[in-house]
């Protein structure tokens, strides 16, 4: 029987070990990369399927974990992050002076309160989620303040967005960072249709996703998902 190890065929693999690293360096910058990379590798080695790997990863975290690693990796890297995709935003809206009704699914808040920053933002914020925004450490984090952003719309299972719930035609923008690969492929066509009756005319829907085009970049988005979720 073929290994089907998404660690073994990435880690085995010195081009795709070396993107990984890429990975934890750029996007995943929570602990010390190098430490985390070799982590990784040592167990994918020493583990026989995916579960068993994921698993003795995980129990061995608070090895390389530095202190105070939220303040010192997390909270610098999120911050670049909302930074570049805010500005990325900007720039394939043509640079808008202000945006009237905003809609982001897939997070707490994490880049409105970037985006306000950049940019005039009036009317209602929704944040299309499967969690509603608390007052956690982690949620405060992602959202850059205190207090809660926006009207929590339940993302129920990617149904279709009810007009009882956001009124149809009544935002400037949707923003949907986490891609729509997680949308079952039954719900896609209804849950894309109910965002184009919440945009109003000439409204932008902005869309972050993956771009596999490849069995062996599957493998790779797919354990990127792993390790990141």
């Amino acid at each position: 029987m073929p290994n089907t190890s998404e660690f073994k065929a990435v880690f085995n693999n010195t081009k795709w070990s070396d993107d990984f690293y890429r990975f934890l360096q750029v996007v995943f910058h929570l602990y010390p990369e190098d430490k985390f990379h070799q982590l990784i590798k040592e167990e994918t080695a020493a583990g026989k399927t995916d579960e068993e790997i994921y698993k003795s990863v995980q129990s061995k975290l608070k090895s390389i974990k530095p202190f105070l690693s939220e303040l010192t990796y997390a909270l610098p890297a999120l911050k670049k992050q909302k930074k570049e995709i805010v500005r990325q935003t900007l720039e394939l809206l043509g640079g808008v002076k202000q945006i009237d009704g905003y809609a982001e699914i897939g997070s707490t808040g994490r880049y409105i309160s970037q985006l306000r920053k950049e940019t005039k933002v009036t009317g209602a914020i929704y944040l299309i989620n499967d969690l509603a925004p608390t007052n956690l450490p982690g949620d405060i984090m992602e959202r850059g303040q205190l207090g809660k952003l926006g009207t929590f719309v339940d993302i129920n299972g990617y149904d279709p967005i009810s007009t009882s719930i956001i009124p149809g035609a009544s935002l400037d923008v949707v923003t949907c960072y986490i891609g729509l690969h997680h949308c079952p492929v039954a719900k896609l066509d209804g849950f894309v249709k109910s965002i184009n009756r919440i945009l109003r005319p000439g409204g932008s829907f902005v869309i972050r996703d993956h771009n596999v085009k490849t069995p062996e970049m599957a493998t790779f988005v797919s354990l990127v998902h792993t390790v990141f979720n």
